[in-house]
């Protein structure tokens, strides 16, 4: 067989496994890899090390990973106590030099050049398939977010490396004062303590304001002097490595200053200007309801006017962030933000800009943006302060003066200050016209918000305001108050809406005023927030205002114009059909102009919203009208696309249904992925698992695509995530009955691992399907696991029993324990458990069934009565097993078992590294498509569709499915017992051996006797004699019985082992053709879960192709390219047979080769639609698999499993007297 070429795609497990011919590897390097248990790998992931450079060499990362200096210092020892778990440990590497862990962060720290720190994220089992290691060499190893060497400098812009997974820490510029002396404790060290005393000695209770101004002037001189004290090495020293200046160092100092002594000086400022601060405060609350268009300001639906208004009630917020600045300095610097952001005028929302993407909006809008006149400023500024909350307006204004040490006198600061002077000015002394305004909107919308006849009040509207003292005539314009609009950028329609006491009459009064409220100001109507008076209508609940509303809409206006009514979004994002759960009987009357696929802020589409209302009282028929709804207009047509509705954090439909009548309804109608992850690597069943929704967990393990062994990014699985109890153990027993049984219908699994008491514990589980009332479970450690095979053996020493080798630490680190060996263990144990239950001799022993199914496992009750069965063995030994006369025989059938199960053993070892490989190609594919992914994010010219739906395809590829690891972990059980059979056929050899001594022992103690028996002359030495031969005698006949035992022992274990191995080769083939059959049947499940997921990528990309032209055939011919994406032995389609193939019989027809090409020209080619109909007809409806495509697709499947076993089957029959086929039978 040749051996593979495969590296893996990480450069640095490729450097370290993989040496090219040029890089020979040390001593030490090559003692650690074989020694794995005593070291850990720190392993850069792939993105760090292809996409990164070292600033100081140049070299790129993936160069440096063939220096071996890079590799030794990312290999940790172990070693020194593991007990304490969450606090710093310092580990060395192989080149001496040291690491710092703590938490989930690993620092570099003596020898490194460059101190930095990476991240902890996930943690991994590796078996390398390279010959510089034995094969069974189990390495641990830590993925971490960078390389530890060097300072890592991007080699190009991708978006991969901004992500959280690859994001490389950095060190942020200094701004701040406090920045500076942290970073630069020298500099702290001399002048932070003085600084200190002397912000603790200010005291400025008694001062006046002249006082206030002397005094603060004097601290940053100290302040001065204080810096300008330090060491200039220091100084320069700082100013070399941050650059800054002069000006910038004082004033970052004044800041300091300011902000130290803020909470001192502005209390005190109050009370010294409280007078004046009283009396602006009753001028703004008197004219706090004044409108824009009062002042002078364009109405609202003129052009820009509703532009004007956002910008003003952006600048109220802006404003009112000046009560919490903690010194004058910035209180100027946001002043003058504001006033520039309030003197350009923004093109309206409402415009043809509206449509554009988001950076060509922002191009559209800086070049129409205009400046507007001083006087306009100054009115804007008067409603900004009437609006707004901000209290001590005088204050604040002496304090900016005096107090920033900033140029108050000119340039934007000056200005700035010089327009709030003027405001508060015209408010102080010709604020009265103004008031008197204001009381009257107050008086007309207290009108509306309470329900009262508004027709009276247009009839007679001196007698309406005279009743509060307010004279028609003082008012400029009557129709500006019926127009005014509040602080909350309300209309009197927008009011009449959400008024607490509605009057739908009311409504249809404002609504028919053309004169005061025309069209334009109806379709344009929104408040501070964006929502319309449709959506607000909606919002409230109330169906007359709708349909009143929606009567003057649809009659002036046509449907395109109502579409983008419905379209508009609010400042969430969020358009009509966003709020359509409010309502659900409006559904059906809107869903033709709503667009189902657009997404709010959160990335949630209008049906998602819906599915999100959980506390809705018909939820059930609230999600069932949107999902038809929303599947009746998709564009192309169709099933429903689940891609199109997944939100910015990844959670599809499913991650977020409620009830169980509506999670099924959505599996039925939607092509969906039932285990697609969200960014947190969870699927639906894993969230629903943290939230203890059982009803949901069962009705999505019903459905057989659903993987409930599936672990997330941490390695983590349904049951290990969820937060109670009975979750928990209801995931286990949904787990439990989805594997195969092991005799009399009953199956028993470990289940689960968890820490508790510094150690790890295993549930076992055992119960018959499908009553879960059957179900026992118990809690065990490793150690009771020895236990158990330690005791069996001694009952049965010449059986063969399954190995269990010594576990690695899984605390090796102990801030971060890892969850793979874990994992790994687990695995081994439950195999062995379920080894030992289809075992010839052991399945039946009452120590195994009592270990997994007696909670109250006593050891010592369980020890003594094994040694009472020995004894009782050993004294039955000699009548039930005569002693061997002859050992030639025993001892041609031990060499010949030998000798077979050799060659099996190295046949199966090249069979379980293809199937490694195999994993680690799929596992390296997933990180190849992520990476590739990152890098087109950056590439300007592919459109934005297309790099999502490149997201897509590698997102069905990041979690690797549980079969893979089960396929594995089954191949390496079986390799396991295939070296516990090799060690008990040794043990008869060494009781041969001792026979022999025995033997030959016995011969010298008859050749003693014989010389014994011999008599000297004259009777001397008799008594010596007579002496000699009894001894003789007795250890000649301890001798025998020793021969008879040992005798006894090998013809038993000749018996034992003989029956034993025709069971083992039962079992062998037996189990070898279930994982085969359970591997394919899943691949081709997961197979074609992926094609179903590329069909959904393609009908999204096919409607957009049909809007942006040809790009979108591209991928037709990607998708139906099978040789690069279908078809790829390696990737997609091996299967268990392929493995077989390549690693053990290659003579053999290639049966794999056979099922991917049935499984690539019977299924995809026949659920695809032709290339010629995908690449030139865009009109045409994707073909979706009916319910006869769906049984077609079974009987498939069956067939191909089935001819698996026709094929492999007579093969598991052969003659044993062949021994060339024998070992073909024991590979298969």
């Amino acid at each position: 067989m040749q051996k593979s070429n495969y590296s893996p795609v990480n450069p640095f497990l490729s450097a370290l496994f993989f040496p090219a011919p040029n890089h020979a590897r040390s001593r030490d390097l090559l003692a650690a890899l074989k020694a794995p248990h005593n070291h850990i790998l720190l392993v850069p992931v792939t993105s760090s090390i292809l996409f990164t450079s070292d600033q100081e060499s140049g070299l790129s990362f993936a160069e440096l990973c063939n220096h071996e200096e890079f590799l030794a210092s990312h290999i940790i020892k172990m070693g020194g106590s593991t007990k304490t778990i969450g606090r710093a440990r310092l580990f060395w590497t192989l080149n001496g030099r040291s690491v710092v862990i703590k938490d989930d962060l690993v620092y570099s720290n003596k020898g490194f050049k460059v101190a930095t720190h990476a991240r902890l994220l996930s943690d991994r089992i590796y078996y390398s398939t390279s010959d510089i290691v034995p094969y069974d060499s189990q390495f641990l190893i830590y993925f971490i977010s960078r390389p530890l060497i060097g300072n890592v400098a991007p080699l190009f812009e991708s978006k991969l490396l901004e992500s959280n997974i690859t994001k490389v820490p950095s060190s942020k510029p200094i701004t701040a004062f406090s920045q500076l002396l942290s970073q630069f404790p020298l500099i702290a060290r001399q002048i932070q303590e003085p600084l200190t005393s002397v912000f603790d000695e200010f005291n400025c209770s008694e001062a006046t304001e002249p006082d206030l101004v002397t005094m603060i002037e004097e601290v940053m001189e100290k302040g001065i002097a204080l810096f300008q004290s330090v060491d200039h090495s220091i100084v320069n020293s700082m100013a070399q490595a941050t650059n800054l200046t002069g000006p910038e160092i004082e004033k970052m100092l004044e800041d300091y200053v300011g902000k130290h002594l803020h909470n001192k000086i502005w209390p005190r400022l109050i009370i010294l200007r409280s007078l004046k601060d009283s009396i602006i405060r009753a001028a703004v609350k008197n004219m706090r309801n004044v409108s824009l268009s009062q002042l002078g300001i364009q109405n609202y639906w003129s052009d820009g006017g509703d532009s004007i208004e956002r910008m003003v009630l952006s600048a109220v917020s802006d404003f009112e962030e000046l009560g919490k600045c903690d010194n004058a300095a910035q209180e100027a610097d946001k002043l003058v933000k504001l006033l520039r952001n309030l003197g350009i005028v923004p093109p309206s929302v409402h415009d043809d800009n509206q449509a554009l993407p988001d950076d060509k909006q922002s191009k559209e809008k800086s070049a129409s943006q205009s400046n507007i006149s001083a006087d306009v400023l100054v009115s804007l500024m008067i409603v900004v302060v009437a609006w707004s909350k901000l209290d001590h307006l005088d204050s604040h204004l002496f304090y900016m003066r005096n107090f920033s040490f900033l140029d108050v006198d000119s340039g934007e600061i000056g200005y700035a200050l010089s327009t709030l002077e003027a405001v508060i000015f015209h408010i102080m002394n010709d604020s009265s016209k103004l008031a008197i305004v204001s009381t009257a909107n107050e008086l007309f919308w207290n009108a509306i918000r309470d329900g009262k006849d508004l027709g009276s009040i247009f009839d007679n509207s001196t007698e309406f305001f005279k009743e509060a003292s307010v004279e028609v005539s003082e008012i400029e314009s009557i129709d500006l108050v019926y127009q005014s609009r509040n602080s909350s950028g309300e209309s009197a329609i927008m009011m009449a809406i959400q008024a607490p006491k509605r009057n739908i009459d009311n409504l249809k009064l404002l609504l028919s005023k053309r004169d005061l409220y025309p069209l334009d100001s109806i379709i344009k109507d929104q408040n501070a927030r964006g929502t319309t008076l449709l959506s607000a209508a909606v919002q409230a609940v109330d169906r007359e205002a709708v349909d009143a509303i929606w009567a003057v809409l649809s009659e002036h206006f046509s449907t395109d114009e109502l579409r983008r009514y419905v379209l508009r979004k609010d400042e969430w994002q969020r358009n009509l059909g966003h709020y359509l759960f409010h309502m659900p009987e409006l559904i059906v009357q809107f869903e033709k102009l709503v667009s189902w696929t657009d997404k709010d802020q959160n990335g949630q589409t209008p049906l998602f919203a819906l599915c999100r209302s959980y506390d809705h009282p018909q939820y059930t028929r609230l999600v069932k009208l949107g999902i038809e709804a929303a599947t009746r207009n998709q564009p192309g047509g169709g099933n429903l696309r689940f891609l199109d509705h997944i939100d910015y954090k990844g959670n599809t439909l499913l991650h977020i249904m409620k009830d169980i009548q509506s999670l099924e309804f959505i599996i039925n109608i939607c092509d969906i992925d039932l285990n697609r992850v969200n960014d947190k690597g969870l699927t639906s069943l894993m969230v629903n698992s943290k939230f203890a929704r059982i009803a949901a967990i069962e009705t999505l393990a019903r459905h057989p695509n659903v993987d409930v062994e599936r672990r997330n990014f941490r390695g983590l699985n349904a049951a290990e995530l969820a937060k109670d109890e009975t979750t928990r153990s209801r995931i286990e027993d949904i787990t439990l009955f989805r594997k195969p049984p092991i005799q009399d219908g009953r199956v028993t699994s470990v289940l689960r691992a968890f820490f508790a008491d510094d150690n790890v514990h295993f549930i076992i589980k055992s119960g018959i399907p499908p009553a879960t009332s059957t179900i026992s479970s118990v809690r065990r450690t490793y150690s009771d696991f020895t236990f158990l095979a330690k005791w069996l053996s001694f009952e049965l020493p010449s059986s063969w029993i399954p190995l269990l080798s010594i576990p690695r630490n899984p605390f090796a680190v102990p801030s971060r324990p890892s969850r793979a060996v874990i994992r790994d263990v687990q695995f081994k144990l439950d195999l062995f458990l379920r080894t030992l239950l289809l075992h010839p001799t052991f399945s039946t022993h009452e120590l195994l069934w009592e270990f997994f199914l007696v909670p109250d496992f006593s050891r010592e009750l369980s020890s003594e009565r094994s040694k009472h069965k020995a004894e009782s063995r050993k004294d039955t030994l000699a009548e039930e097993f005569p002693p061997l006369e002859n050992t030639d025989e025993a001892l041609m059938f031990f060499n010949h078992a030998l000798r077979e199960m050799g060659h099996l053993e190295s046949t199966f070892l090249d069979v379980l590294k293809t199937a490694h490989r195999k994993q680690y190609k799929r596992l390296d594919f997933a990180e190849a498509m992520l990476g590739f992914h990152g890098i087109l994010k950056s590439v300007d010219f592919i459109l934005p569709p297309y790099v999502e739906a490149l997201r897509e395809l590698a997102n069905l590829y990041q979690v690797s499915d549980s079969c893979d690891e089960n396929f594995v972990q089954e191949l390496r059980a079986a390799f396991s017992n295939i070296r516990a059979v090799v060690s008990s056929l040794n043990r008869p050899s060494s009781l041969m051996d001792e026979l022999n001594n025995q033997i030959n022992q016995r011969n010298k103690y008859q050749a003693s006797l014989n010389r014994a028996s011999t008599r000297l002359p004259l009777g001397l030495l008799d008594d010596t004699r007579s002496r000699y031969a009894h001894d003789a005698t007795v250890n000649i006949a301890n001798t025998e019985l020793e021969i008879a035992r040992i005798g006894s022992e090998i013809r038993y274990s000749q018996t034992i082992l003989a029956s034993e191995l025709g069971g083992f080769n039962e079992l062998h083939d037996r189990e070898g053709l279930r994982t085969i059959k359970e591997y394919v049947s899943e691949r081709l499940k997961w197979e074609k879960v992926r094609l179903n997921g590329m069909r959904s990528v393609w009908g999204k990309l096919k409607q957009i192709s049909a809007t942006i032209g040809s790009p979108g055939t591209k991928f037709a011919t990607l998708v139906n390219g099978n040789d690069t994406l279908i078809e790829d032995d390696d990737i997609i389609s091996d299967t268990a047979t392929d493995v077989l193939s390549e690693g053990a019989v290659n003579d053999s027809e290639n049966i794999g080769t056979r099922i991917s090409s049935e499984q690539n020209n019977e299924i995809i080619e026949d659920d695809l639609p032709p290339s010629d109909i995908l690449v030139t007809d865009h009109s045409t409806q994707q073909r979706l698999p009916t319910s006869e495509d769906n049984a077609n697709d079974s009987i498939k499947e069956t067939n191909i499993i089935e001819q698996i076993e026709t094929e492999v089957t007579p093969a598991l029959n052969v003659s044993s007297d062949d021994s060339q086929k024998q070992e073909v039978s024991y590979v298969q």
